[in-house]
């Protein structure tokens, strides 16, 4: 029955398409042309492809000039689809597969490589918001996604310009900037799990000062998915908590070519997903995990010439795991009252980084820049017990720290022949107090016909133990950066200034990845990790519809040519987007994701692997309506049962059924 439901959807979806493609060659223009007849609803992709981004290289540049895979999640696509976490908006995207374990994080692979999410560099306005201490970012609903002017994704190694952890990819969330005049967003939303969010953010531009502010604020609450019981493979009992409450801030002041900014996030979550409760003395309430991040910054730019552009930017980060945390609860027997452990974690990082632009004449541009930072950082956790399963823990002392120091420097230039051919080159040195010297090459080439646009891309990237690598269990000294090298081709064709599509094919050798030696209670350099992928995506767009897809393969293996736990072969998402009205739209769009092969046999199925799913979401959605826009949507509409890969004693995580959502957004002209 699902499978005919299945067809149905994309006969349906297959001859809408057709029909519109029919349209296309009704009024075929040129990939750049100028469309002036646009309606307010419709997506522009020629004005997508247009915009431009600075995470790919520290400078302003358009998408297709970039020598790498480039994905670009605007503020229209984030209110349109109901967004609530940023693992919604990955999800959506090529390359990308998840670990979602329900609970207090969960884990984002890029391009076929399993890891703790130490591996992508997640920025917010440039910053980095990855945990000091670990390297790894933090997965869930924390961020303000109603806040955000774009996401900025770029594929493949950036260690030529980003150093340590750089290795997967890049993703920058740019915040809303001061704009003319004013602007006021109200915005709120719950749904299934006793989901509940509100947020406002207002900005003013007065353009004749220069000068403007925006801030931004969000809470938001959840008991997640409930997993006691039969639901969660009988891990844990019915009476199982599992929440997430986050609160965030967001300002951002400009004065002409000054800007400071702060971004404050507070995350609390349960951590009983984190261990079965079923035949263990580990208790299913009672934990929370409370970790708070923390950036500061300020930003100063000055045009010597016009060929001539220097920025300066001063930053701190914060990401300390709170005094109140604790990190599990261990139940009362006959022979103890129990215990619940307390944890605390601070981390701290100061950094400036100097950057110099030179365009000594059009066809070349070399940007150049050094970067220093000082970190303090945990060598482990503060840790308190109250030896009771119903008394919390006094507040740890603080664990010892470590400091770091970490200083580097970085060129890339870029020469234009003939206005068809780009050629990039670049290279960073880092030196750490704590892994010494590592040096990070990259090169590409983009080549741009009139509706064709061709890549290729050669990158190497690392990632650098962090101190409690070093140190833990037994300590191993002799540990050596993670390493990563990369070839990427690319093409993207524009049919129309309605149509394009995109295809990739690339190679990724990851070696002396960190193992634990559980025999000598160590980390050693021992993985090898060989990636073999192509994806591809198609766009359309055309008055009151738009239609996206995306495919990719992604074939993982190790050096012994085994496959690799947790990554799916084949996956695809679409999405169809209609406008019945100028204010009235209805949305479709499905994620599937092939087999993945689990670390441990389920002992539920007698299988080392999770099945396929395919996920079908649907929205309405509704806009300005007396100020007012609202989306009501159901995620996992076939309500299908599906799960997620492990590599923790849970042998996996069951996924949320059918749920719904409805959003509202006020915004008030002024």
């Amino acid at each position: 029955m699902k499978l005919s439901f299945i067809n149905i959807i994309f006969t349906f979806l297959i001859r809408l398409c057709l029909l519109h493609v029919l349209m296309i060659f009704m009024n075929i223009s040129h990939c750049y042309a100028q469309n002036d007849s646009t309606h307010y609803w419709e997506y522009s992709l020629e004005k997508l492809r247009q915009t431009e981004i600075t995470t790919a290289s520290k400078y302003n540049q358009k998408s297709f000039e970039v020598p790498a895979t480039v994905k670009i999640i605007t503020a229209v696509e984030i209110k349109e689809r109901g967004y609530f976490t940023l693992d919604d908006v990955l999800a959506d995207l090529p390359g990308f597969q998840f670990r979602n374990i329900q609970g207090f994080n969960s884990y984002v692979f890029m391009r076929g490589i399993p890891n703790q999410n130490n591996y992508i560099i997640l920025m917010i306005d440039g910053v980095q918001i990855n945990e000091i201490n670990s390297g790894g970012f933090y997965g869930g609903a924390q961020y303000n996604l109603n806040n955000i002017k774009q996401v900025e994704i770029i594929y493949g190694p950036a260690s030529a310009i980003y150093g340590t952890n750089a290795v997967s990819g890049v993703i920058n969330i740019i915040t809303n900037e001061p704009e003319n005049n004013k602007k006021m967003n109200i915005n709120t939303s719950f749904g299934s799990f006793n989901t509940f969010s509100f947020d406002g953010n207002y900005s003013y531009y007065d353009p004749l000062k220069q000068t403007g502010f925006s801030i931004a604020g969000m809470y938001k609450s959840s008991d997640k998915l409930k997993l006691g019981g039969e639901t969660g493979d009988n891990n844990w009992s019915d009476s199982m908590e599992n929440f997430e409450t986050d609160n965030s801030f967001d300002a951002k002041f400009k004065y002409k070519k000054f800007t400071t900014g702060i971004n404050y996030i507070n995350k609390q979550a349960s951590r009983t997903t984190n261990y079965k409760s079923t035949g263990t003395n580990y208790a299913d309430e009672g934990s929370l995990w409370n970790i708070r991040f923390l950036n500061a910054w300020t930003s100063l730019s000055h045009d010597f010439s016009e060929k001539t552009k220097f920025t300066g930017k001063v930053y701190f980060r914060e990401s300390t795991v709170l005094k109140n945390s604790v990190s599990y609860v261990l139940k009362a027997d006959s022979l103890s009252n129990g215990d619940q452990e307390g944890a605390f974690r601070p981390n701290f990082n100061t950094g400036v980084e100097l950057q110099l632009n030179y365009f000594p004449i059009e066809k070349l541009k070399i940007i150049g820049g050094t970067n220093m930072e000082y970190e303090e950082i945990s060598d482990g956790f503060g840790v308190s017990h109250s030896f009771s399963q119903s008394v919390l823990p006094e507040y740890p002392n603080r664990p010892s720290i470590l400091n770091n120091t970490l200083g580097s420097i970085f060129f890339v230039g870029t020469y234009n022949l003939l206005k068809k051919l780009n050629f990039t080159a670049g290279i960073r040195y880092d030196y750490s107090s704590v892994y010494k010297s590592v040096l990070t090459p990259r090169f590409g080439i983009v080549s741009t016909f009139e509706k064709l646009t061709l890549k290729a891309s050669y990158a190497e990237a690392f990632r650098a133990p962090k101190n409690w690598d070093y140190t833990y269990g037994n300590g191993n000294p002799e540990l050596m950066p993670e390493k990563m090298q990369a070839v990427e081709i690319s093409a993207n064709y524009c049919f129309t200034k309605n149509l394009e599509t995109d295809a990739a094919i690339f190679y990724n050798n990851l070696f002396n990845g960190l193992v634990r030696n559980n025999a000598l209670n160590i980390w050693e350099n021992q993985s090898k990790i060989n990636v073999y992928g192509a994806e591809w995506s198609i766009r359309y767009s055309i008055l009151n519809f738009r239609f996206s897809g995306n495919y990719s393969y992604t074939k993982s293996l190790d050096n012994k040519n085994n496959q690799i736990p947790e990554i799916a072969e084949h996956s695809f998402n679409a999405g169809a987007l209609y406008w019945i009205t100028k204010k009235i739209g209805g949305e479709i769009k499905c994620n599937y994701f092939g087999k993945r092969k689990n670390n441990v046999v389920i002992s539920e199925t007698g299988k080392n692997y999770v099945d396929p799913a395919f996920i079908l979401n649907t929205s309405l959605i509704f806009q300005n309506i007396r100020n007012f826009d609202f989306a009501i949507g159901i995620n996992n509409l076939l309500d299908q049962k599906y799960y997620h890969t492990s590599n923790t004693s849970v042998q996996r995580y069951r996924q949320p059924g059918k749920h719904f959502f409805i959003k509202m957004t006020f915004h008030p002209e002024f």
